[in-house]
């Protein structure tokens, strides 16, 4: 065999090499980079280490969630209407942030990142779930005014820590914002706060009377043998009062900024 046949023998395994690698990388075999997740049955049981990819946009219907997307992205208040959609988008906040040294001099720290906002309506409850496990941190947007949505604030908040293990285990940042701060009888945070372990509680002991003895997985909160109480929670579920159409978004600015230096 000549030079020359071994120049064209190597010529064309090269290219047979590179059609391969594109084949593959195509399927998601190679070359990308995905969440690995075990899964034995039930939502609760599913395991899963994935690269926390977005800021998750949560809460019932009405409560200001679109008008918080809107606000974060482009720095001013717009009027909305409910979505009937997954929205996402993705853009930079900025934040004073304490440095971490004598002085403790506030720095303007910056991230770029993904937001999901899933819909308050109940069909949208596996997406929500879905999208919670794979957020970097989770704000559920409350209306403080409107205490009958209190209760739907609840259930999504009772579904995400009962329902997907990785909320809990790994302690997702979660922020509570108490919006609409700016209306008159608007209930603040420690009130709010109340309500919600009220809710929770009443909605664990229904859970937990009608549950499938022959069910695998008990959930966190059904689980427990006291109370649900935030102060337990302390660690990673936080409260801020908030008015999107005033900019009073500080506190949440401040949050997800924080989540998210390295």
């Amino acid at each position: 065999m000549g030079f020359g046949d071994l120049i064209q023998y190597a010529v064309v395994l090269a290219l047979l090499l590179s059609l391969a690698y594109f084949i593959l990388k195509q399927i998601g075999v190679i070359g990308v980079k995905k969440p690995v997740i075990t899964e034995t049955g039930e939502r609760g049981t599913k395991k899963v280490k994935a690269t926390r990819s977005h800021v998750l946009i949560c809460g019932p219907s009405g409560s200001g969630k679109t008008a918080l997307l809107n606000y974060l992205g482009v720095k001013e208040w717009r009027e909305t209407v409910s979505s009937i959609d997954i929205t996402r988008a993705t853009f930079t906040v900025s934040s004073q942030i304490a440095a971490e040294t004598s002085d403790g001099e506030a720095v303007k720290k910056s991230v770029k990142l993904k937001y999901v906002d899933v819909p308050g309506h109940q069909h949208y409850t596996e997406d929500l779930l879905d999208s919670a496990e794979t957020a970097s941190t989770i704000l559920l947007v409350i209306d403080s005014k409107i205490q009958m949505t209190h209760g739907q604030a609840a259930e999504i908040l009772y579904e995400m820590l009962n329902s997907s293990r990785v909320v809990v285990d790994e302690q997702l940042p979660i922020m509570i914002v108490c919006n609409k701060q700016d209306q008159q009888y608007a209930k603040k945070a420690t009130a709010i706060e109340m309500e919600l372990e009220k809710e929770i509680e009443e909605l664990k002991r229904a859970r937990v009377a009608t549950r499938d003895p022959d069910r695998e997985y008990v959930g966190y909160i059904e689980s427990m043998k006291g109370r649900f109480e935030f102060k337990n929670e302390s660690s990673y579920i936080k409260f801020c009062e908030a008015s999107v159409k005033d900019g009073n978004v500080e506190e949440i600015l401040k949050f997800i900024v924080k989540a998210h230096l390295k």
